[in-house]
């Protein structure tokens, strides 16, 4: 547990010094919705400290680290440094990470409210992919919004129609699914892999 905290601390802190540099090029170029943007990084990986200390409740160290390295790779290196644009499939790939992240989460959430049983396998596997899935959708209404106040066109509503909406929905689902066959295997032969030990994580 000692060392989640000090990576996640080291995290946290590349995540700022990187945000504010950036941001403050983007205000030298007086370019400042870009500069607020990156900025919102900063309170986003904030969250888990402010559920802990404020919420009062038990936010594991080892989601925290999941989060942290999604909103990296996710916001940070997508939005920030613009790889959505350079390198088009960077927008799938991210949505199927977040597809099996959430079902990380899922299990959080099943344990938080003491529902969680090993027994209730396609419960589970039910609630991964439902719980992956709406935060897909409220992902793509994010998005739509950002679109429709900025005037921007993140969704590719321009060229594609409802495709890449679609599409970003669907990788979402095949992420989850991945997830949720992997779980099922861990749990049905007893094997003692990645989801388990992430759920050991948990107690």
């Amino acid at each position: 547990m000692k060392k989640i905290k000090i990576t996640n601390k080291i995290i946290i802190t590349a995540i700022i010094i990187f945000s504010l540099s950036i941001s403050i090029y983007d205000l030298v170029q007086n370019n400042i919705l870009n500069s607020l943007k990156k900025l919102l990084i900063i309170p986003i990986i904030f969250i888990p400290h402010f559920i802990r200390k404020f919420l009062n409740k038990d936010f594991k160290y080892v989601l925290e680290t999941l989060l942290l390295i999604f909103v990296f790779i996710g916001w940070y290196l997508g939005y920030a440094l613009n790889i959505y644009n350079i390198f088009k499939p960077y927008d799938k790939i991210i949505h199927t990470i977040f597809g099996i992240v959430v079902c990380f989460f899922s299990i959080y959430i099943i344990k938080l409210f003491n529902t969680y049983k090993n027994s209730n396998v396609w419960f589970n596997i039910i609630f991964f992919i439902s719980f992956s899935l709406a935060l897909g959708v409220i992902w793509e209404i994010i998005e739509f919004a950002d679109d429709k106040i900025f005037g921007k066109n993140e969704q590719g509503v321009i060229e594609t129609g409802v495709d890449d909406t679609m599409y970003d929905l669907i990788v979402t689902l095949i992420g989850s699914a991945i997830f949720c066959i992997c779980y099922y295997y861990e749990l049905i032969f007893k094997k003692e892999l990645i989801i388990k030990k992430y759920i050991k994580l948990l107690n």
